[in-house]
């Protein structure tokens, strides 16, 4: 049978295996038939099987499904050639008025005095994206200092980009530096009803434990649409013989599905719901001749009164893992990884499975979880995630399948810098994952290394010559053994040199970026709007980092 007149079945199945777009547009330029089967269903199925593991936007158009078709190839090419741009964003001080007369350069038309800040403020930032019709808007918020800014950017393909920004400075609405830094951000889609009918609305947390939900709408910037806080601020909640108090927000995390708000402040853990009718029976406050609602929390836990809790510092972070998990992360304790679940009878506590022997420090020893990252969601029935990233004290980045009870099914560590612990993580699909510092002002990017659908290599000729540059790996794994084939020969199952080493994992080691920030510092936060999104953001002290693949 000619390839044409086999059923529409058999096309799907010949599609799906089609490692390349090449391969897909060669196939489509045959005859008109399969021209119009690649049009209408070729492209959609090249993603979906190449891209399992990222979450892919709403598809409303065969024309849109060729471009996300054309944009993740290029974005995949560009993290391995390691294609990035990068801009900077700088909170600057306000300058005071000119000195005259001053002992030191206080002569007349000398420079004003700028004072600087001993310490600067972390930036915190959180981005989402949402589709709109045939275009893409990304919205981008970040705390810097007591204040908060946003930027809104349309992308409309084939035209330039359009932004729009927004600034509330918290001085004028009674926050104070220090005191009141935003020392958290999430973002939270308004179709789940939590923003009250808004498109999206920010959660933030602040250094004073003011926990709040944030209009992020043009007109209403920045203003409170919920306040969470225990009953009374004034005095501390007791349940069960413990004070509650919400002092000093350390981290947060909204969950996908259940309009559920997870808050940590050093040693206690509280949920909120900000569903729709969460706030019956709450008490108000009045905001600009509004009154907005203050809503309690649901349940607490103070981790540190639990019987059998190790003792700990502080809580470092908090990530669901499902609608009824939660995995936080310590510092300073025995068992610095811990998981949370969600009874109808209250929260039960457990530790995370300990490693035995140690890898590289004593577990008899004191650890710290600086960062914890859920991944894997697209690729579960339920959408939820069961793996997860935590960055140690050690330098390790353990992957955990919580559905074994391994105390880590991978490690990954810097090659360049071993034991150089990260204190942030982010994650695209299953493809790659990027880890930033915890002590200097850099960018440390990981392959997951697990086989992957799509290598921009599969398109290039076939060579005899190994990939390059060679991979310089100071471990003790040698280098693979090098084909002698100079073309692939696909019936006989073989491979030249060149597509056989290029999708081997000796050839894809962890990069680090070392960014050109004007003051070094720790990476506090990373986000990126979607898993399709070409842009990641970190966040520095008084910096904000945008990186671009190119």
């Amino acid at each position: 049978a000619r390839l044409e007149s086999l059923p529409a079945d058999i096309l799907l199945i010949i599609l799906s295996h089609l490692q390349t777009a090449q391969s897909v547009a060669r196939l489509g330029s045959a005859c008109r038939v399969l021209h119009n089967v690649v049009i209408t269903v070729g492209w959609r199925t090249f993603v979906r099987s190449c891209f399992p593991s990222l979450g892919l936007p709403e598809v409303n158009s065969d024309a849109a499904w060729a471009d996300l078709a054309r944009s993740l190839t290029s974005q995949s090419r560009d993290w391995d050639r390691r294609a990035f741009v990068f801009d900077n964003f700088v909170r600057t001080t306000p300058q005071h008025h000119q000195r005259r007369g001053g002992r030191r350069g206080g002569a007349r038309g000398g420079a004003p005095f700028v004072p600087s800040q001993t310490i600067p403020c972390h930036m915190v930032v959180a981005a989402h994206e949402t589709q709109q019709g045939g275009h893409s808007v990304e919205t981008v918020i970040w705390g810097a200092g007591e204040d908060i800014v946003a930027r809104t950017r349309l992308n409309h393909p084939g035209r330039d980009r359009t932004e729009t920004w927004h600034l509330s400075e918290g001085a004028r609405h009674g926050y104070t530096a220090g005191k009141d830094d935003v020392t958290c951000l999430a973002v939270v889609d308004g179709t789940l009803g939590a923003s009250r009918g808004k498109s999206i609305a920010a959660v933030t947390g602040r250094a004073s434990g003011e926990l709040s939900l944030l209009s992020l709408d043009a007109q209403s910037f920045a203003q409170p649409v919920l306040h969470f806080r225990p009953a009374k601020l004034d005095s501390p909640r007791e349940e069960g013989g413990e004070k509650i108090e919400q002092k000093d927000i350390q981290a947060l995390d909204t969950a996908k599905y259940g309009c559920l708000l997870a808050s940590a402040t050093k040693d206690t853990l509280m949920l909120y719901s900000y569903g729709e009718g969460s706030d019956k029976g709450a008490s108000g406050e009045h905001n600009h001749h509004e009154v907005v609602p203050v809503i309690a929390p649901y349940d607490s836990i103070i981790l540190r009164h639990q019987e059998g809790s190790r003792p700990f510092q502080v809580i470092r972070d908090v990530k669901f893992v499902s609608h009824d998990l939660l995995a936080v992360g310590m510092t300073s304790s025995l068992d610095p990884l811990r998981y949370i679940t969600i009874r109808p009878s209250g929260l039960d506590m457990a530790a995370a499975t300990k490693v035995t022997g140690g890898y590289i420090k004593d577990e008899l020893e004191n650890n710290s979880v600086r960062a914890i990252l859920p991944v894997g969601s697209n690729s579960v029935a339920s959408g939820f995630e069961s793996t997860i990233l935590s960055a140690w004290d050690d330098g390790t980045i353990r992957l955990q399948d919580l559905r074994t009870r391994q105390p880590f099914d991978r490690i990954y560590q810097d090659h360049f810098e071993p034991t150089t612990p990260s204190s942030s993580l982010i994650s695209f699909g299953l493809e790659r994952f990027v880890a930033g510092s915890a002590r200097a002002s850099v960018l440390k990017i990981f392959d997951f290394r697990w086989s992957r659908g799509y290598q921009y290599t599969d398109a290039l000729p076939c060579s005899d010559d190994p990939p390059y540059p060679e991979s310089r790996s100071p471990t003790m794994t040698a280098t693979p053994y090098q084909p002698t084939n100079d073309r692939c020969d696909h019936l006989a199952g073989s491979r030249c040199c060149w597509h056989a080493l290029s999708s081997h994992s000796f050839y894809r080691p962890n990069i680090n970026v070392y960014l050109n920030v004007r003051r070094e510092s720790p990476i506090h936060t990373l986000a990126r709007a979607s898993d399709v999104s070409s842009t990641l953001y970190a966040g520095l002290s008084a910096t904000l980092v945008e990186m671009n693949l190119k």
